[in-house]
């Protein structure tokens, strides 16, 4: 079974002002998880990659930690570390992950 690292979740208030120390990394332009209030910008290493998260509703937040079907979601991590900024999930790729 093959396991490797995905991506990072790190958690950046102001995200939309941030830039990497000395521009170590180039950071690009994400998404937005619109039903958990949060938008991301994304630093790639092949097929890894570091995910600068933010929220954009804070309603949105505390309503998506409070559906028992997001419990695992990033909005319930927020609310557990109550919007304490840095990494929050190592995340990882697998071949099998019925096995895993």
């Amino acid at each position: 079974m093959m396991l490797k690292w995905d991506h990072i979740i790190h958690y950046v208030k102001n995200l939309e002002s941030f830039d990497f120390p000395e521009q170590l990394l180039t950071i690009h332009d994400g998404g937005r998880h619109d039903a958990l209030g949060t938008y991301n910008r994304l630093s790639y290493f092949d097929l890894s990659y570091i995910e600068f998260i933010d929220i954009f509703d804070r309603e949105r937040v505390i309503q998506a930690a409070a559906d028992d079907n997001e419990r695992l979601s990033f909005a319930a991590t927020l609310e557990r570390t109550h919007d304490t900024e840095g990494f929050k999930r190592l995340c990882f790729r697998t071949d099998d992950i019925e096995a895993l």
